[in-house]
């Protein structure tokens, strides 16, 4: 088994480990310690949700799915304060799957990825709906929901009064709906920039929770604290991905790490051997010391990803790959975000995005617990 991919994670240890957890065919997962220690280490929430130890997901007449009490922590709330769930963050989030990063010892971050009935069941159960059972959901209200835009089923979803979020998400979108066209120009501007005149960055108020083959996750800011979640599948999101790339002239798709522009390409492994990333290839010695130019080759994928939930070691480092972070996973594919910070004098470094597309085509891909989609998942 691959560094850091284990059966399970342990928040009293100080190294940095990754689970990819199938509901269907386990109950529970082991997280370390007790309740005391979920308590201390992760949070007082946190531990009275799971009861430390284990998180269990299959009721057995003595146990909930504790990923219901995770999920609505972490993306609701009520009386217009903001969700969240201390010591915990999630990286990824689509209509079928979820990964959570958990704070460890001394430092240490550890990622589990859930899959299979159980996390369907926590994710559906986040869901809002209008009176009328169509997906959607309010900005403007005091509560933080989530909602299914699913582009293969509408063309558009309510969401209450753009005006409430901030002028760069309202310049996006327009009116008490989000259209497709919207959709398209919204992820543009949060993966390249908004177009104004000396405005770089992403998206103010726009948070992203998610990149994959599938489609893409965000968080907007609303009303008072509240942040409203959108996920975004279906042909129209992948396709809006595919558009919102930074190509050359000839329709390569790039990023630049040196500059301060926000910029996103797709690494399809399976059509490509390469990524310009610009300059001498990284920002931070880590990262250098994995890709070392101005290409991320196809063999330094997986070594990427396993640094990042790892460390592996580099430079005395067992917690991460400095100024890479995960934004995106299920078993075909993962997108990092990486911080550009040759500009952060300047208060506006710069923030790139690649999703890494086929993955589960790579040697050793397996070892990770990437796979190719199963017969139910084809056609």
């Amino acid at each position: 088994m691959a560094q850091g991919l284990t059966k399970h994670i342990d928040i009293k240890n100080k190294d940095q480990q990754m689970a990819r957890i199938d509901t269907d065919a386990v109950s529970s997962v082991w997280i370390g310690g007790g309740k005391s220690n979920a308590k201390k280490i992760v949070g007082e929430e946190f531990a009275d949700i799971t009861g430390g130890s284990r998180i269990n997901f299959v009721d057995k007449g003595r146990h909930e799915n504790e990923l219901v009490g995770l999920l609505e922590a972490i993306l609701t709330s009520s009386k217009r304060e903001a969700p969240g769930l201390e010591g915990v963050e999630l990286v990824s989030l689509s209509s079928d799957s979820f990964t959570i990063a958990i704070a460890g010892s001394q430092g240490a971050t550890n990622f589990i990825e859930f899959t299979g009935s159980a996390a369907v069941e926590a994710i559906d159960s986040v869901l809002f709906t209008l009176g009328s059972g169509a997906s959607g959901l309010d900005l403007k209200n005091a509560n933080s929901q989530v909602t299914l835009f699913d582009t293969d089923a509408v063309n558009s979803i309510f969401i209450g009064d753009s005006d409430q979020t901030s002028s760069d998400f309202d310049d996006e979108v327009n009116g008490s709906s989000l259209s497709i066209g919207e959709m398209d120009d919204l992820i543009a501007a949060a993966l390249k920039g908004n177009t104004d005149p000396g405005l770089t960055t992403a998206v103010d108020g726009v948070k992203i929770l998610g990149l994959t083959d599938q489609g893409f996750t965000l968080q907007i800011e609303g009303s008072g604290a509240t942040a409203d979640t959108i996920i975004f599948e279906g042909d129209a999101a992948v396709a809006a991905l595919e558009a919102a790339q930074t190509t050359t002239g000839d329709g390569r798709p790039f990023i630049d790490t040196q500059d301060p522009d926000t910029e996103f390409a797709i690494f399809d492994v399976e059509t490509m051997n390469n990524l310009f990333i610009g300059g001498d290839g990284a920002d931070t010695a880590e990262f250098q010391s994995i890709v070392g130019g101005s290409f991320i080759n196809e063999d330094e994928v997986l070594e990427i990803f396993e640094a990042i939930i790892t460390g592996n070691g580099r430079n005395g480092n067992s917690h991460g790959l400095d100024g890479v972070e995960l934004v995106g996973l299920n078993d075909t594919s993962f997108s990092i975000q990486i911080t550009n910070t040759r500009n952060q004098s300047t208060n506006d470094p710069g923030i790139d995005y690649i999703l890494f597309t086929n993955v589960n085509e790579l040697d050793g891909a397996q070892d990770f617990g990437f796979a190719a989609p199963s017969e139910l998942d084809v056609g």
